[in-house]
């Protein structure tokens, strides 16, 4: 409460600091209350009712609210009137504590207070206001002439006055627009009336605005012609649009095989990164760089240490061939050397010729390397949903993989493993 509070007080007490040392102030502060008094408050009635159900609570709030107001006039009558205190005094103590600010002030107390309910807490403190602002203005007027001017006391009087209150225009003006948008219709429809408007179509009934503005797509018919437009070839936009399939994660524009790749017993001992890029080719996909795999940490389960949750990532939970740490290969490479024979070399092959019109000698032949251990490919793991570089691994040496996809039409891609 105290954030909600705390604002609107040093707003206050700006308001009361800048009246006190600005000159003409003060006549800011009047042409600020009769913009919302005659354009804001208005324009919030008239929106609230229009887009309000016309329901019981439609009925309750306005009843709920005199209810309120008569009875604090009630009680403030038996404790003040019988006071040694003068006239006018009894009739302001009597007024201010049945009559408290309900837009003015309330209703940003309220909107900070019921967060994420601006719609409910507007249609309360307009219909609220109205009642309350009907009532002053009548019964009000009369206690203050009352206890105070000693006037003569005349309901007319004060219903011309309570009249002139802009929002009761709105008021009455956004009720004549509820009933003529149902004039001529059948009785069926009037009595649809008493549901309000609705951004669900209904025989004849009013159609409003969703909360973009705009009326849902679902409630404008077809036409026969525009039917087609669901398919295309025969297929609907489901069947066309890119998915992954259900052994993948779902990462955007691209899938991930949510497990490791499991070889079978003739592949076992020879995963090396050769194996990996051409197994996950063969599936349809491709050997997920060390960008990929821990950028996707926090969604799919990566191989990690023993000490990381199961839940979270993949650890060594067969015990009968040891319990290790986990890590699993990428598609990013890097030299542990420097120089191009680092990341290998394809030799010279005997029998090879310089070009005689050069005159370049015959080359010297050298035994090739397509494996070098200074080519080594960069291990991932999961560390706990964070992501994190585990070294590298000459690329003759094997790990643990996933293959990563791009979206297939359809039904997604093969599975893998």
């Amino acid at each position: 409460m105290a954030i909600v509070i705390l604002p609107l007080a040093l707003i206050a007490l700006l308001g009361a600091l800048l009246r006190h040392f600005l000159p003409g102030m003060e006549d800011n502060r009047r042409a600020m209350n009769q913009l919302v008094l005659y354009v804001f408050l208005p324009a919030l009635v008239f929106h609230t009712v229009m887009t309000v159900n016309v329901d019981r609570l439609f009925i309750e709030i306005p009843v709920a609210a005199a209810a309120g107001v008569l009875a604090c006039l009630v009680v403030a009558f038996v404790v003040f009137h019988f006071l040694p205190i003068p006239g006018p005094t009894k009739g302001a103590l009597m007024l201010g504590s049945a009559f408290g600010n309900v837009t003015y002030l309330g209703l940003p107390v309220l909107l900070g207070t019921f967060i994420g309910h601006a719609a409910q807490v507007a249609e309360v403190s307009v219909l609220f206001e109205v009642t309350k602002s009907s009532l002053n203005l009548t019964l009000g007027a009369m206690i203050a002439i009352a206890y105070g001017s000693q006037e003569p006391i005349t309901f007319r009087r004060t219903a011309l006055e309570a009249l002139k209150l802009p929002p009761i225009w709105a008021l009455a003006v956004a009720i004549v627009s509820l009933v003529l948008s149902a004039t001529g219709v059948s009785e069926a429809v009037r009595r649809g009336l008493l549901s309000g408007a609705s951004t669900k179509p209904k025989p004849f009934g009013v159609l409003r605005l969703n909360k973009h503005k705009k009326f849902p797509a679902r409630v404008i018919p077809k036409v026969r012609s525009a039917r087609n437009a669901d398919r295309v070839g025969g297929r609907r936009a489901s069947a066309l649009l890119g998915k992954c399939d259900p052994a993948s994660i779902d990462l955007g524009t691209w899938c991930l095989s949510a497990a490791l790749y499991s070889p079978t017993r003739e592949e076992a001992g020879k995963t090396n990164y050769f194996f990996a890029t051409q197994k996950c080719a063969e599936l349809g996909g491709y050997l997920p760089t060390a960008a990929q795999l821990v950028g996707a940490a926090a969604r799919v389960k990566l191989a990690s240490t023993i000490d990381d949750a199961e839940l979270n990532a993949s650890t060594d939970i067969d015990a009968t061939n040891g319990t290790k740490d986990r890590r699993e290969m990428s598609a990013t490479l890097t030299t542990t050397a420097a120089g191009s024979s680092a990341a290998g070399s394809e030799g010279v092959s005997e029998g090879s010729k310089g070009d005689p019109k050069q005159g370049e000698p015959d080359p010297v032949p050298l035994p090739e390397n397509p494996r070098p251990e200074t080519l080594q490919y960069i291990t991932v793991y999961d560390n706990g949903d964070r992501g994190g570089f585990a070294g590298s691994k000459p690329v003759s040496q094997t790990e643990i993989f996933r293959c990563a996809f791009d979206k297939a039409q359809g039904r997604g891609g093969q599975e893998v493993g």
